[in-house]
C-alpha cells in the first residue's frame, strides 16, 4: 500500500494484527470491536510504502483527518497466493484458458485463517 498523503496515527484509514501472517486459528469475538487491543494502528509521512505480509489481518476503517484527504494506492501483485475467498470462475472457464494461465487458478486452501484440504471431485 502507498501512501500518497500522510497518515496520522488514530486518523482512520487500515489497521492491522501485528504477527498474523503466520496464524491458522480462528479469530476472537473481540477482533470485530474498533477498540480490541490486537489492531495496530500506524502513522506515516507521505510517500510510504506498507507491505503486507502473506495473510495478515488487516481491516479499513472510516477516515477522519479532515486537513488530509486519504490517498493511497493498493497493488496486489501475487494472485497465487491472495485468494481470500471461495468463488471459483463460471464452470469451463478455466479449462478454456491455456495450460500456464489455469495455474493462476488452483486453490489456496485458506479462508477465515483456517486452513482447508482440497475438496475431492
Amino acid at each position: 500500500m502507498w501512501e500518497l498523503n500522510p497518515v496520522a496515527k488514530d486518523s482512520g484509514g487500515t489497521s492491522f494484527i501485528s504477527g498474523s501472517h503466520k496464524t491458522a486459528f480462528k479469530s476472537p469475538p473481540s477482533i470485530h470491536e474498533r477498540d480490541c487491543e490486537l489492531w495496530d494502528k500506524y502513522e506515516c509521512p507521505a510517500g510510504s510504502v506498507l507491505f503486507f505480509t502473506e495473510a495478515i489481518t488487516h481491516t479499513g476503517e472510516r477516515w477522519t483527518d479532515e486537513k488530509f484527504d486519504r490517498v493511497a494506492v493498493f497493488n496486489c501483485y501475487n494472485t497465487l497466493g491472495s485468494k481470500w475467498h471461495k468463488w471459483q470462475p463460471p464452470e469451463g472457464y478455466v479449462e478454456s484458458l491455456p495450460p500456464k494461465r489455469q495455474t493462476l487458478f488452483r486453490g489456496v486452501y485458506c479462508q477465515d485463517n483456517q486452513i482447508e484440504p482440497p475438496s475431492s471431485g
